[in-house]
């Protein structure tokens, strides 16, 4: 009976100390800003498409940082994987620029 009346109180000790993380959650890292192009206005097609062609690049510049990690999982694949979905992404962003013009 001691044995489960110890558990019990371990139980309930880790059910409280999840309650108090909760309401406490890890605050925001608020000293990183966001990029400047997010506030830049796309009013023209020719803008819109740059800043699409950007967004682009920048995926794939984070999706290549991803694959350098996998040293052991194919990085081939996920490079090539990377770069199809790049050119995927301007193929759409032409398609965007020939619509609007």
């Amino acid at each position: 009976m001691k044995v489960s009346r110890f558990v019990l109180l371990l139980l309930t000790a880790s059910c409280l100390s999840g309650i108090a993380q909760a309401r406490n959650p890890a605050k925001e890292d608020v000293s990183v800003r966001d990029p400047a192009r997010w506030y830049e206005p796309a009013d023209t097609p020719d803008a819109h498409f740059r800043n699409l062609k950007t967004e682009a690049g920048a995926a794939y510049a984070e999706a290549l940082a991803e694959c350098r990690a996998l040293r052991k999982e194919a990085p081939k694949s996920c490079k090539k994987e990377a770069k199809a979905r790049m050119e995927s992404d301007l193929a759409r962003a032409h398609r965007i620029r020939q619509a609007a013009q």
